[in-house]
């Protein structure tokens, strides 16, 4: 399973793990982090902007509830 997040100045994050729980939590604890890092440079993040998708194997991938 891979949940990827986009930003839209093109910024992506991408976390994989072995089932939907653990990917998701990675995204959500490596979101945290890229926003804090983002935000000590002193630029903002607008989340309504960003998209969040999950994808298992190829090919496949289904946008996740804001």
């Amino acid at each position: 399973m891979e949940c990827a997040v986009r930003y839209a100045d093109d910024t992506l994050l991408t976390a994989r793990g072995g089932t939907f729980e653990k990917a998701a939590s990675l995204a959500i604890s490596g979101t945290a982090e890229a926003v804090r890092r983002i935000e000590a440079l002193g630029l903002r993040v607008a989340l309504n902007k960003s998209e969040a998708y999950s994808s298992m194997g190829l090919n496949v991938i289904h946008p996740l509830a804001p």
